[in-house]
């Protein structure tokens, strides 16, 4: 049993690090948080890693490659109960998000940003696959819980660029609060 403690980690200054390039810019965010793995595995049975503990992510403000905000945040904490990627299991406690905003844009040539975002991630994906596509093996696929989420003082910023003189919307104050959810249909 290995415990992860990770304390005011500056996101902005380890993305150059990463093997791949992010499509995206983060401009400032820090991590938080403690997490225990446990790897175990006995006899002929499967290995298990169980995940468990929290993680923070505070300031979070994320731009595209042009500059133009995305999504921020001021407060993300998830609170891991169980996971074991070995296993496709997935069970999270709780995650909270506050002040999250949500910026989106329809350019002159009427695309929208985070369309446009997805699609051009999807065609590199497609692009990057080399050789014959091989035929998908059959696995069961992951399950998940979360206990509850909880999205306090959001907000949907939108810019619309595509008529002429442009045009900004929002919708301030979005409260959400679900619980007991499962990719099985029943209460976790």
């Amino acid at each position: 049993e290995v415990t992860l403690e990770i304390g005011d980690v500056q996101l902005a200054k380890y993305v150059d690090y990463l093997p791949f390039k992010l499509p995206i810019k983060v401009a400032s965010g820090a991590v938080d948080g403690t997490l225990t793995l446990a790897f175990s595995q006995s006899g002929d049975k499967p290995a298990k890693l169980a995940v468990s503990g929290r993680v923070a992510v505070s300031g979070l403000d994320v731009k595209d490659t042009a500059g133009a905000p995305l999504v921020s945040l001021k407060q993300l904490d998830v609170a891991v109960a169980s996971v074991d990627p070995l296993a496709g299991r997935f069970d999270i406690e709780r995650v909270a998000v506050a002040t999250p905003q949500v910026h989106a844009r329809v350019s002159r040539d009427g695309g929208v940003n985070w369309i446009d975002f997805f699609e051009k991630q999807f065609a590199q994906a497609k692009a990057t696959k080399p050789g014959k596509a091989e035929p998908p093996v059959a696995t069961k696929p992951p399950t998940w819980s979360v206990g509850r989420i909880k999205v306090t003082d959001g907000a949907l910023r939108w810019l619309d660029e595509s008529h002429g003189k442009p045009f900004a919307a929002s919708v301030e104050s979005i409260d959400l609060d679900l619980r007991k959810l499962d990719s099985r249909g029943k209460a976790p």
